[in-house]
């Protein structure tokens, strides 16, 4: 990266690591077919970056774009120019880091508030009780089915009864989540393990997290709705998506994305194709199976027997 700083210019500040990460990323969304467009880019990406005052976005003109990129393609004929936007993004990041100095009394304002999470919580938690509710009520094996109903209804607290059911012994009341069957399990274990063979895609690596402000400012204004590979996997863990055709919708909403936010035809724009493509591809005989399962459901709807009035 030092080496792209000892290029003579007559304005050498100009180009540092925020505006050179800018630079790849304009190339990576537009391609190397239009370098006005790829210098709007970098001058809008300035006037939004509030810590870049010092650069005049009117210096990055499409001749200063190409010539920079040109050189930086010169120095390591070995890299892309996805790996050296990863190599700058990681070094930005590392100036920011360096670049944030947090206020003493931000950070005792934030302790106190931890100190206080425990009390709050305590406090909430005896207004839900209603421990008046409560006392009113007698011993469960004292009360009738009808009763136990009757403040169940009344009160958010679980109360076990035993509930009598025909042709079966009394037992407690199921809870609200069911706990997950064997298929489910294992259905979830499938799941996540394509996950796992998309991650490892060539074409992946660019979709592994949600798309940063610092690399693209104007994305929220262009996507609505955000989507990535590790916010799929979140979704996955914790049984969200539960199917192959909700985990391929996510996947369909984020290569859309990629597609409408990056210029037809480049970089990321065929990356997203090829990843769409492969994710399809993996899910294929889960999303077969599924549509298999929902036309056996409909045909039993179909065919099962109306009481006749």
């Amino acid at each position: 990266l030092e080496n792209w700083f000892m290029e003579a210019t007559h304005l050498p500040s100009q180009w540092n690591i925020a505006t050179l990460l800018a630079l790849t990323h304009g190339v990576l969304k537009h391609g190397t077919s239009s370098w006005e467009t790829i210098a709007n880019f970098i001058q809008r990406y300035i006037k939004m970056e509030t810590c870049e005052k010092k650069i005049n976005p009117n210096f990055f003109t499409p001749e200063q774009c190409q010539r920079k990129y040109t050189t930086m393609m010169q120095i390591d004929a070995t890299q892309t120019i996805l790996t050296i936007s990863e190599q700058l993004r990681l070094k930005r990041m590392e100036e920011l880091r360096h670049s944030i100095r947090i206020d003493d009394f931000v950070v005792s304002y934030f302790q106190q508030a931890e100190a206080l999470l425990p009390t709050l919580s305590r406090e909430k938690r005896q207004r839900d009780e209603k421990p008046d509710l409560l006392q009113s009520v007698p011993h469960e094996d004292e009360m009738k089915d009808d009763e136990v109903k009757s403040v169940v209804d009344a009160t958010p607290i679980k109360v076990k009864a035993e509930v009598t059911m025909e042709g079966s012994p009394a037992s407690q009341m199921s809870p609200v989540t069911p706990p997950p069957t064997e298929m489910m399990v294992a259905k979830k274990k499938q799941l996540l393990q394509i996950w796992k063979n998309i991650s490892l895609h060539k074409d992946a690596e660019v979709f592994a997290y949600p798309v940063s402000l610092e690399d693209a400012p104007d994305y929220d204004i262009v996507v609505k709705q955000r989507m990535d590979l590790s916010t799929i996997k979140q979704k996955l863990s914790l049984g969200i998506i539960a199917s192959a055709s909700e985990f391929m919708a996510d996947i369909a909403l984020m290569c859309k994305n990629a597609q409408v936010y990056n210029t037809r035809g480049s970089e990321i724009y065929l990356m997203s194709q090829r990843l769409k493509k492969f994710a399809q591809k993996e899910l294929d005989v889960l999303l077969q199976s599924e549509k298999g399962d929902a036309t056996v459901d409909t045909l039993a709807l179909k065919k099962a027997p109306t009481k006749k009035k």
